[in-house]
């Protein structure tokens, strides 16, 4: 009881965030080459955009409830966007933070939805 004999456990817990952070990671430094330019991408940010969905993946896999994980990912949503407009020195705006709470929302929703799922699948494996 409680153990894992095929290593399911490790791909859990180290292989799905850190990919999660990766691919995040590397959207942001395309994301920002594009509206910025390769000479200006800030690799600082790159990170603290990782952190945001290395949060996200952990959140779906707590199995909170829909309505809490849609909540987070909105307020997770607008301080990205916060975070991100400090590093280029730019301003807060009424539609920008629209644009990032609706997708941080829409991301909570995946969330909530993945959380039944990996917590469902946690169960399995630790039988």
């Amino acid at each position: 009881m409680y153990s894992d004999f095929n290593g399911n456990t490790f791909i859990l817990v180290t292989l799905l965030p850190g990919g999660s952070f990766l691919v995040e990671y590397g959207s942001s430094v395309v994301s920002q080459s594009i509206s910025y330019g390769w000479d200006d991408i800030n690799y600082w940010q790159a990170g603290v955009d990782g952190l945001f969905i290395l949060g996200s993946t952990a959140l779906a896999a707590t199995g909170v409830g829909l309505g809490l994980s849609i909540g987070l990912g909105a307020a997770m949503g607008f301080g990205q966007y916060a975070i991100d407009s400090a590093f280029h020195g730019e301003k807060l705006t009424l539609a920008g933070s629209k644009i990032y709470i609706s997708f941080g929302a829409l991301g909570g929703l995946i969330s909530g939805a993945g959380a039944r799922n990996s917590s469902n699948i946690a169960k399995i494996w630790l039988e």
